[in-house]
């Protein structure tokens, strides 16, 4: 396992359950895998990148295409149109 930094991806019985980045791949990945936290056989693929905060990037767009069971959902980007006044455009709100 690479001490770089980096993107996984874990994956439980051939899903995709979790996708995580790290500044040390190795340090980060033995955390996630001491002990039974895994109940089926689990498969890690790992992507090596420059720097954490690319890693970081990285997964963000990752988790927000594949949305793996366990990641929170984070920073997706949602266009809202702001409200206004019935009679916009011609009521600014001034007196």
């Amino acid at each position: 396992m690479p001490t770089c930094a980096g993107v996984y991806a874990i994956y439980e019985s051939g899903l995709l359950s979790y996708i995580g980045s790290a500044g040390n791949l190795r340090w980060r990945l033995r955390t996630h895998l001491r002990g039974d936290r895994f109940k089926a056989p689990i498969h890690v693929k790992v992507k090596r990148t420059v720097n954490s905060e690319a890693a970081r990037a990285i997964e963000r767009r990752l988790i927000g295409r594949l949305r793996p069971s366990h990641n929170k959902v984070i920073n997706v980007a949602v266009k809202v149109r702001p409200s206004r006044p019935a009679n916009y455009p011609y009521d600014w709100g001034l007196e």
